[in-house]
């Protein structure tokens, strides 16, 4: 696990680095900052080895222990507000905030009707 970790410090968290963190249930305490500084830059720079959807899916696996990561959630939520198609990745970040930080849910905008179905853990 210390070695997955390690990829995501460097930059070098695809699918397949974050899918086995995920899967393995990664309870590294380096996790959920290395995973903050990526998405915070990748705003700036685009990575090609940088899978960001997993990042954040992550995050939300990480509970509560990724509570410091909730506003760049709500960041991501807010890019996609009125976007008729984003309605599956509004639900996504919505339930990802839900599991990190339920009581910022007020932070963003009532629940759209395309937001209504589906269940994040």
């Amino acid at each position: 696990m210390p070695a997955l970790v390690d990829c995501v410090e460097r930059w070098n968290a695809g699918y397949d680095v974050l899918g086995a963190l995920g899967r393995i249930g990664c309870d590294d305490p380096r996790l959920v900052p290395a995973l903050m500084r990526l998405l915070a830059a990748q705003g700036a720079q685009a990575n090609p080895k940088v899978d960001t959807g997993m990042a954040f899916l992550l995050l939300g696996l990480q509970r509560e222990k990724a509570r410091a990561a909730a506003p760049l959630v709500i960041a991501e939520y807010h890019l996609l507000e009125g976007d008729p198609i984003a309605a599956a990745n509004r639900r996504f970040y919505r339930g990802i905030l839900r599991a990190i930080a339920p009581d910022l849910e007020t932070q963003l905008p009532p629940r759209l009707p395309d937001e209504e179905s589906g269940i994040w853990p």
